[in-house]
């Protein structure tokens, strides 16, 4: 009926050979039984190539840009999104935000505000002045990488 749950505090099987961690080396945490650096090595996170990304024209286009994406679920709560467009209206920034599918839901968008469904993120975060997003392991790398 299944694998049996991992004792607590345990989190993945390590193999005896090679095992690759996919964030950078920077943000590894001491352990008290440190990993054997023969056996565990890190790629310092893997950031995929996007294609170009053209920073769109605001109406009210002035400020820092910032990024905000949540993943596929995390686009899903347009009441977060629209309440924090509210917040983001009254800023001096400008917003790209990631909505997913449901670009549609949206009628009241602040003129410092785009939204779409998709963007190629590793190039608008490389763009952007801060990145808000939901800490997936992308997402968590790309910021890593792009500062």
């Amino acid at each position: 009926n299944g694998e049996a749950p991992y004792p607590i505090g345990q989190f993945f099987e390590a193999s005896p050979y090679l095992n690759l961690l996919l964030y950078p080396q920077a943000a590894k945490f001491n352990r008290r039984h440190p990993l054997d650096p023969a056996k565990f090595q890190y790629l310092e996170g893997c950031v995929r190539s996007e294609g170009p990304f053209e920073v769109p024209v605001f109406p009210r286009n002035g400020g820092p840009l910032v990024y905000v994406s949540f993943g596929s679920l995390g686009a899903m709560d347009v009441g977060l999104i629209e309440r924090m467009l509210a917040v983001f209206d009254k800023l001096p920034a400008r917003f790209i935000v990631n909505v997913g599918g449901l670009r549609d839901a949206y009628r009241a968008v602040p003129d410092n505000v785009y939204l779409d469904a998709w963007f190629p993120q590793p190039s608008v975060v490389a763009k952007s002045d801060l990145f808000i997003h939901h800490g997936g392991n992308n997402s968590f790398c790309e910021a890593l990488r792009f500062g």
